[in-house]
């Protein structure tokens, strides 16, 4: 647990250290660059992501704050799931950037937010977002976080 801590803290420095631009005149990276360096390497398990590659978050608070959702979604899915597929789609509708993901895991009975969830719920809820999860014992987990673009309200 430690190793894959403190290799997923590496992950989210370089993702970030991407992230920002070299001359400050510059549009910050795709951050869909930055989200593929984490889920390239999850060993056992299967990420699907579906984003496109022109997807640019302005704000660096924001990017992080999506970068760190997916970060904490694969993480829940091998941790808590066991799901052999994540399937993760990020895009942008009407100045809101949509994070969907579901597995192929276990499921739960309930969903109660632990550190990682209760983390991200807290920083969407912060810049005027939100989480919406879901889960049964005879499905896999899914979940939605929505977070808007401009300032929150």
């Amino acid at each position: 647990a430690r190793a894959l801590t403190a290799r997923l803290l590496d992950d989210v420095r370089a993702v970030v250290a991407a992230m920002r631009p070299e001359h400050p005149s510059e549009p910050p990276p795709a951050l869909v660059a930055a989200i593929r360096a984490i889920v390239v390497d999850a060993p056992g398990l299967a990420i699907h992501l579906d984003a496109p590659d022109s997807l640019v978050i302005e704000d660096a608070r924001r990017a992080d704050c999506v970068v760190r959702c997916v970060q904490e979604i694969v993480t829940n899915a091998r941790r808590h799931a066991r799901a052999a597929n994540l399937w993760i789609q990020l895009r942008r509708e009407a100045g809101v950037i949509i994070v969907e993901a579901h597995d192929d895991g276990q499921g739960a009975a309930e969903v109660r937010d632990g550190h990682g969830l209760g983390g991200m719920r807290s920083r969407l809820e912060e810049m005027g977002g939100h989480l919406e999860v879901r889960a049964a014992p005879a499905r896999a987990f899914a979940l939605c976080a929505r977070l808007p673009l401009g300032v929150a309200p």
